[in-house]
């Protein structure tokens, strides 16, 4: 039986807690395994790997911002 509206809400709404948990400790300064946190949670794929990898493109361009930053 395909899964209900409520469980794909809850579904959506734990994978968002993660990526906002993650957005938090890299923006405090922590290393987060995308890895890891897949294996953790390998019941939310493949919905959380691709949240993880839009996470990932913006740390990739905070971080290019960051250094056009230093050298200006």
């Amino acid at each position: 039986m395909p899964p209900t509206e409520r469980e794909n809400s809850e579904r959506a709404q734990r994978i968002q807690r993660i990526v906002d948990e993650c957005l938090a400790r890299q923006v405090s300064g922590q290393i987060v395994s995308y890895d890891q946190l897949i294996a953790e949670h390998p019941q939310l794929m493949p919905e959380l790997g691709e949240a993880l990898r839009k996470l990932e493109l913006i740390d990739r361009a905070r971080q290019r911002a960051r250094e056009a930053n230093d050298r200006n």
